[in-house]
């Protein structure tokens, strides 16, 4: 990040050197790198992808004794070093912290929980327990996978809905540094007023907590999957699948 602002510093010194004709160019390429810069996704994102959960918690080894119980669903934005568990939420006061779902043997994370913080409105999301959700990570698939028109513009997996552009967040960002049209970003677009009001209402839900025997590691069944969604980035016009 150094480095760009630096980059970005000398570019614009230049250009303040140079003729009004002559400093154009370079001011338009100031401009991208403004724009590039700007849309950089957290630091914490990839680390978030990366981890393993739903293991055991090696601080709190005593709350293995139930299913579910000290599993690792758990990651904290400001201590992207490991999964915790829902006993070691005490230690990290005032820290934004995500609960990482299982379904299709895959990690998923609702949309709800991370919307604030990502703008996945381009990612394919479906329903988990009623809530719209999204991969962390491309599953594997045979070959090409199933027929379709529509498919991830990184891995190629089929989408279900021309709506969207990538099958999961780790595609998303892998597709961000070929991105050279600037149209694939993190960054979260502002909250209309009645958008702010309806979220407001909306946070009863979004404690984290342990996992359930549905979350724990096992895959949800389609029967689980049913209702609408009212999720700000995937709850409006686009339709949510109701198969993982």
């Amino acid at each position: 990040m150094r480095v760009i602002v630096y980059w970005l510093v000398s570019l614009t010194l230049v250009c303040s050197l140079l003729p009004c004709s002559a400093s154009m160019p370079l001011r338009g390429l100031a401009a991208m790198g403004r724009a590039d810069a700007a849309r950089v996704p957290p630091a914490w994102l990839r680390p978030m992808l990366d981890t393993e959960y739903f293991g055991g918690c090696l601080d709190h080894p005593q709350a293995r004794g139930s299913r579910g119980a000290g599993a690792c669903n758990l990651f904290c934005t400001g201590c992207p070093d490991r999964a915790i568990c829902a006993s070691c939420l005490p230690s990290h006061p005032g820290h934004k912290t995500i609960q990482i779902r299982r379904s299709s043997n895959s990690n998923v994370v609702r949309v709800a929980d991370v919307e604030d913080l990502l703008q996945v409105s381009d990612v394919q999301p479906y329903l988990l327990n009623g809530h719209a959700a999204v991969f962390l990570k491309k599953r594997p698939m045979a070959g090409k996978g199933r027929a379709g028109e529509v498919r991830c513009e990184e891995c190629e997996r089929t989408l279900l809905n021309a709506a969207y552009r990538f099958c999961s967040i780790g595609c998303k960002l892998d597709a961000l540094p070929n991105d050279l049209d600037f149209t694939v970003s993190f960054v979260v677009p502002p909250k209309s007023d009645d958008e702010t009001e309806s979220d407001s209402s909306s946070h009863d839900d979004d404690q984290p907590s342990a996992p359930t025997s549905a979350q724990d590691g096992e895959g949800e069944s389609s029967s689980a999957m049913a209702a609408k969604p009212s999720s700000g980035q995937h709850g409006h016009s686009k339709g949510v699948p109701k198969n993982i």
